[in-house]
């Protein structure tokens, strides 16, 4: 799980909250994510799968099967000095948001990170096929909150834009975060 945080932290560098735990110290960050992503994969209703180059981990795609699942509010333990204030403001804010959009039940694709040199190379579309095989056999729907990153990549797979989240960070001094909500519905072609 380890090279699973580093490509995450490395992917998502500007992300506020993967910010603020490298600002306080990358070693605690990797531990936080590592901590989180082993609590998901213990749980039955999580999948993982792996990019591989030459043996060496280059990307990432974790996602939630469809149906209604326990809530699970686990939080790592951050690295001292992290800001924590900013960290339960940002996953309030996005617990909150996705608490109103009726998606209960839904598949959730939450995470897929690509390293950042082997981004653009088709390593995030061939995860995206795969969980998309899997998960178009077995739900109607998959929901994804998305970072303007990664907003054309999923548009390309059939995920249609339902709504958007602007995080207002000002008191933290950072501009907003935006995300869009995006949901796909599985097409004809992948019956």
């Amino acid at each position: 799980m380890p090279s699973v945080a580093y490509i995450d932290i490395k992917a998502n560098s500007t992300h506020p909250l993967a910010a603020s735990l490298v600002n306080a110290s990358f070693s605690g960050a990797v531990d936080a994510f590592n901590a989180l992503y082993q609590h998901l994969f213990s749980l039955p209703h999580y999948h993982f799968l792996i990019a591989e180059i030459e043996g060496h981990p280059v990307g990432f795609v974790a996602w939630k099967e469809g149906g209604l699942h326990k809530p699970d509010d686990f939080l790592p333990e951050m690295p001292q000095g992290a800001d924590l204030n900013l960290v339960k403001y940002f996953m309030g804010t996005v617990k909150a948001h996705k608490a109103g959009l009726g998606i209960d039940g839904l598949a959730e694709l939450e995470v897929m990170s690509v390293s950042p040199e082997q981004q653009r190379k088709g390593v995030g579309s061939a995860l995206l096929k795969a969980v998309l095989k899997e998960s178009d056999k077995t739900w109607k729907k998959i929901y994804v909150r998305s970072s303007v990153e990664g907003r054309g990549l999923y548009a390309k797979f059939g995920w249609i834009v339902t709504g958007t989240l602007s995080i207002d960070l000002k008191k933290f001094g950072q501009e907003p975060y935006i995300n869009w909500d995006m949901i796909r519905e599985v097409g004809e072609e992948n019956k």
